[in-house]
């Protein structure tokens, strides 16, 4: 199991891992540990190594065997939804302290995409959406303020234009995050020179 989440986590697993790596034994064994769990009974079949696609095997696969024992009641979608909650509660932009901002929100995400693996995907579009928007969002404490009202749409605006983001992932929505975050770090640093600057000239 070890082996199969270190491959989850590097993005490496696809269905030739099934053939190589889950002989009759392993199969058995998992068909048991799958059987009571909730993928399985969404998504009922008798052979889930010819009728699951790998996000339904991975989803199964972390609710049976989770890295962490209090998640095994918890598949990957309620454990995304969870990551969804944590960021609409900590997106706070300030353009002050935008460190903080991307740890509150790229490290939670990174953390997430190692740890919990793909967003299952059925549940895919819903839980991208809730993720672009949680910067605003109504439960966000602050989701009214105008930098993260000017955050918010700055980002929307990059998405809308990116060809890339017409299938949109995890790991480009993070890298737009990534590089949104960084220019208004780096405008506001520029915005204090210019102030530093033009006051001593005053003073001269």
């Amino acid at each position: 199991m070890q082996n199969l989440h270190a491959l989850l986590r590097s993005s490496a697993f696809d269905e030739t891992v099934l053939e190589r790596l889950i002989d009759d034994e392993a199969r058995s064994m998992l068909s048991l540990a799958f059987l009571p769990g909730r993928v399985a009974k969404e998504h009922p079949t008798n052979n889930w190594m010819l009728n699951w696609d790998v996000a339904t095997f991975i989803d199964a696969l972390e609710e049976a065997y989770p890295l962490a024992a209090e998640n095994r009641h918890q598949g990957g979608t309620q454990r995304w939804l969870e990551v969804v909650k944590k960021l609409r509660a900590k997106a706070r932009v300030d353009f002050t302290n935008m460190n903080q901002l991307r740890y509150d929100i790229i490290g939670v995400l990174n953390s997430a995409i190692h740890n919990i693996g793909p967003i299952p995907m059925d549940q895919r579009s819903d839980i991208l959406k809730n993720i672009k928007r949680c910067f605003t969002h109504r439960d966000n404490p602050h989701g009214h303020s105008v930098s993260n009202d000017r955050f918010q749409r700055d980002l929307e605006g990059r998405l809308e234009v990116d060809p890339e983001f017409r299938t949109p992932t995890i790991e480009r929505l993070q890298e737009h995050i990534t590089r949104l975050i960084y220019e208004w770090e780096n405008d506001y640093h520029e915005s204090v020179a210019c102030t530093v600057g033009h006051n001593t000239v005053a003073i001269r």
